[in-house]
């Protein structure tokens, strides 16, 4: 996140992280974050999300019973950048190989249903 902006030590799951907290306009919870993410270790968000609370980039809602956080204003400002960066890279990175970016959107859609089944026949096996 550094090429962003962001302070040299945030990590791509703290990118994650941020990125996850900017969808929509509720505070997420800790828990929420996780299964989204696909992170069982609850530490592991845990520890992003005191990162960016330290930066100034998200925050602790108040409101809420149980602990959720949400983005600030200076955490939307570098999503926004990170994501412009990240797609930069992505779309040079595929032109080279003589892909055009609306076919990105395809491709996309098919590594997450990939990733899905991927999940699903994981947690299939672990139960057999």
């Amino acid at each position: 996140m550094a090429v962003a902006g962001a302070a040299a030590d945030l990590s791509v799951t703290d990118a994650m992280v941020l990125l996850y907290l900017m969808h929509g306009t509720r505070a997420r919870r800790l828990m929420d974050i996780g299964c989204f993410l696909n992170i069982e270790d609850i530490h592991v968000v845990k520890y992003a999300i005191s990162k960016l609370c330290k930066h100034g980039l998200a925050r602790a809602d108040e409101r809420a019973e149980e602990a959720a956080y949400m983005p600030t204003r200076k955490g939307r400002a570098l999503g926004r950048r990170y994501r412009q960066v990240r797609e930069q890279v992505l779309v040079s990175a595929v032109a080279t190989q003589g892909t055009q970016a609306f076919e990105l959107v395809e491709f996309g859609f098919g590594l997450r249903m990939l990733s899905t089944l991927y999940d699903q026949a994981a947690r299939t096996a672990t139960d057999m």
